[in-house]
């Protein structure tokens, strides 16, 4: 069982480890998507403010905010600092629809323009007011809009009036935003009528196309993460088990392989877990308490404690065992979230500091999970607690006996050796201080012998004379 428990652990990190690469990973895709969520919103907002007026004539309002999206959006993944906005909330009466800057420096202005009859578009894109600036027209027009300037141009050349401006659109013409490499993709007509009608339904669209596709780009690293770590840690211990001769090479290739798969499938659904929290609490305003790493071990957490739960349902765990894995790693969740915070502080380097604090976050609160400190399970420190608790009561019951029983000996003793002091040395020492009292030191020197018989000790004499001779023999010695 403990066997088992570290390969669950040792899984449960990978997945980590594949939801920290798939975030740095994913770093343009989660701008972009932001991004999106921003414009969708904007783009909402106006169509739904011009709700009365008629679709085919709003549709032109939202062609400008459907490639401002777009363009920003494959900006935003191409990593570059070219930022696309409408006109419409800073200035209404601009002659420019968008304006395309770098940084704060404007780099092209452009009028969008989306009519039903192309000679109407071509007239009012001709005017003098527009004259340098692109021309974003629907892209399924664009190609006929370029044929119809070059049918007037041959029929006319350079002797019709609108000649000069009618050349200065061909020159500008375009059906996408585009500047410097980045292109939006263009816009049909039809899209941006379906949105002008549906704004809330074209916001979920555009919502959702982004969603998909960090999501999807997120699973696919964290799959080849999970599943090249969970492959190389199952190779290396094959690898140590076949040298033992503990398994065959057919076995070893077989329990790699699996692993492999168990790690690819565990790494992409964590992985894709986390942007799919991240997304959420951004939208949700606590995208920043959360963290980098704070979705990634709380989709970790999640797809462990799911395959707790499952494992509990078959009756492979009991119910105290359920509960620990619940709280080992909601635990571990949780220290990841908050170490990955406290790391980006200390190291304020994109991802780098957050994945340190993350990783240490973890080990430290595994290592104190599984050695009792922390927990929800029988293991944690109130149990261990309790159950030292009840030692340290048993001991100091039996050490307060043990001292009971030596006090009572101790007065046993100190009354029978009270007892003998009073009958048998307190009348000799009366009688010795009553005899030097008296000068009677021959009765004195007897007391004295009575004294030392009584303490189990003969003196060599009894009488001076005795004494004399004892103290005159060199050969004699004094034994106490």
């Amino acid at each position: 069982m403990p066997d088992a428990k570290r390969r669950l652990l040792g899984d449960e990190f990978s997945g980590l480890l594949a939801a920290i690469s798939a975030t740095d990973a994913v770093r343009p895709l989660a701008e972009a998507t932001m991004g999106v969520f921003r414009d969708s919103a904007q783009l909402r907002q106006v169509l739904e403010a011009n709700a009365k007026v008629d679709p085919t004539i709003l549709q032109g309002r939202a062609l400008e905010f459907l490639e401002v999206l777009k363009f920003n959006r494959a900006a935003a993944e191409a990593g570059s600092s070219l930022h696309a906005s409408a006109t419409h909330f800073i200035d209404p009466h601009a002659a420019a629809d968008v304006l395309i800057r770098d940084g704060s420096t404007v780099v092209k202005e452009v009028q969008a323009k989306s009519y039903g009859r192309l000679a109407d578009a071509a007239r009012v894109l001709a005017e003098d007011k527009y004259q340098g600036m692109d021309r974003l027209v629907p892209k399924d027009q664009s190609t006929e809009l370029r044929a119809l300037l070059e049918r007037h141009e041959r029929l006319y050349g350079t002797s019709s009036p609108r000649a000069e401006g009618l050349a200065d659109v061909k020159q500008h013409l375009t059906g996408e935003l585009q500047a410097d490499g980045i292109r939006s993709g263009g816009t049909t007509r039809e899209q941006a009528e379906f949105a002008a009608r549906h704004p809330q339904a074209a916001e979920m669209q555009l919502r959702g196309a982004a969603v998909l596709k960090e999501v999807g780009q997120a699973g696919l690293v964290g799959a080849a993460v999970g599943g090249g770590l969970q492959g190389a840690f199952s190779a290396i211990h094959q690898g140590m088990r076949l040298g033992q001769g503990e398994t065959t090479a057919t076995e070893a290739i077989v329990i790699t392989i699996k692993a492999t798969a168990s790690g690819a499938v565990r790494g992409g659904a964590v992985a894709s877990g986390s942007r799919v929290i991240a997304i959420v609490a951004n939208e949700a305003g606590v995208g920043r308490i959360l963290g980098e790493m704070g979705p990634g071990a709380i989709a970790n957490a999640i797809f462990e404690a799911g395959l707790s739960t499952h494992r509990f349902a078959r009756g492979e765990i009991s119910h105290e065992a359920y509960r620990e894995e619940l709280g080992g790693a909601a635990l571990r969740a949780t220290a990841s979230t908050y170490c990955g915070m406290a790391g980006q502080l200390l190291i304020p380097i994109p991802v780098v500091g957050a994945a340190v604090g993350a990783i240490s976050g973890y080990v430290a609160a595994a290592v104190l999970v599984e050695s009792g400190v922390l927990g929800l399970g029988s293991n944690n420190i109130v149990a261990i607690a309790e159950e030292r608790q009840a030692v340290i009561e048993r001991e100091c019951a039996a050490a307060i006996l043990e001292l009971r029983r030596c006090q009572q000996e101790l007065q046993q003793l100190e009354e029978s050796y009270g007892e003998g002091f009073r009958q048998t040395f307190r009348p000799l020492l009366d009688e010795l201080r009553d005899h030097q009292h008296a000068g009677l030191y021959r009765n004195s020197l007897e007391r004295l012998v009575r004294m030392g018989e009584a303490l189990g000790h003969a003196l060599p004499w009894r009488r001076f004379e005795e004494f004399d001779a004892f103290m005159r023999n060199d050969d004699l010695a004094l034994v106490l």
